[in-house]
């Protein structure tokens, strides 16, 4: 595998490629994997997008890999943005950033925290809303239950210091959510203003997700529905944030450039692996 800073050589060294007498420049496509794994998860998705778009220069962020990837989220935000913001400031077309699971949430971050021009961002299965569930967790820690993470995301020290509390949402506890939350509650309601005017210079957003997903709960955060407080499903359109369009999603959907994918029979470490999904909702993004 190699690491981001040889491929931002051979990517400044050359961007195009050449059919004939024509050059076909693409824009880059930053790759960013998920929890509890490592780059190579991605590895599937970097050769299909190189399979039908030869030449593309596409990184496959090799940080925050299997444990290192509970690390606070602000902390892993910033260390990707240092190795991915050469890379964008060498792209006046703008890039292509493809994000599974948690590391959807990091290009959101980023994407909020930092001004950006011409990025297409494609997000895969990311609990973009939040997460009430704990079926991935539970891998780490057997029978861990919602409670225990009410009290280790909301009440202990520790709240700040591992990503999955970053972005755990109870949906019976928002006012402690408000409170102590230091990551997605300011993504969702920035007090920053440029949180807010970074995110609408988005070119597009692509919001990849489905029922079967069965680890992100509930699986409509994936496009920024959620729970209410009666656990029942709130769709994104009737989210607050959504209707005051808080953090500029509104301002994306109303301008055309949010668009939004369900796919069915697909398990959530099958988003950046299955043909289907490539083919119906990532490859037409690739342009």
């Amino acid at each position: 595998m190699w690491g981001p800073l040889n491929h931002l050589v051979i990517f400044l060294a050359s961007s195009s490629i050449i059919v004939g007498d024509r050059a076909y420049g693409y824009r880059p496509v930053i790759l960013m994997h998920g929890l509890l794994v490592s780059s190579d998860a991605m590895d599937s998705l970097e050769q299909r997008i190189l399979t039908a778009h030869p030449g593309t220069p596409v990184f496959n962020i090799d940080a925050y890999n299997d444990a290192d990837s509970l690390k606070p989220m602000w902390q892993q935000v910033h260390g990707v943005y240092r190795v991915i913001g050469p890379i964008l400031d060498s792209s006046p077309d703008g890039a292509i950033l493809i994000g599974h699971s948690q590391g959807g949430v990091i290009f959101r971050g980023i994407l909020e925290a930092y001004p950006t021009s011409n990025i297409t961002f494609i997000s895969l299965a990311s609990p973009m809303a939040g997460q009430f569930g704990t079926a991935q967790i539970s891998e780490i820690i057997p029978l861990i239950t919602k409670e225990f993470m009410y009290h280790y995301c909301y009440l202990s020290e520790a709240r700040h210091s591992v990503s999955i509390c970053n972005w755990w949402k109870d949906p019976t506890q928002m006012t402690l959510y408000r409170t102590n939350n230091n990551f997605l509650y300011p993504l969702e309601s920035p007090t920053d203003k440029e949180y807010k005017s970074n995110f609408e210079r988005i070119g597009k957003l692509v919001l990849i997700g489905g029922p079967d997903d069965g680890i992100v709960e509930p699986w409509q955060s994936t496009q920024f529905g959620y729970y209410d407080k009666n656990m029942k499903i709130e769709e994104c359109v009737d989210q607050e944030f959504y209707t005051k369009n808080s953090f500029g999603l509104r301002t994306l959907d109303d301008s055309g450039r949010l668009h939004i994918h369900t796919v069915e029979g697909v398990h959530h470490f099958g988003f950046h692996k299955d043909q289907t999904v490539f083919d119906c909702c990532i490859k037409q993004w690739l342009d």
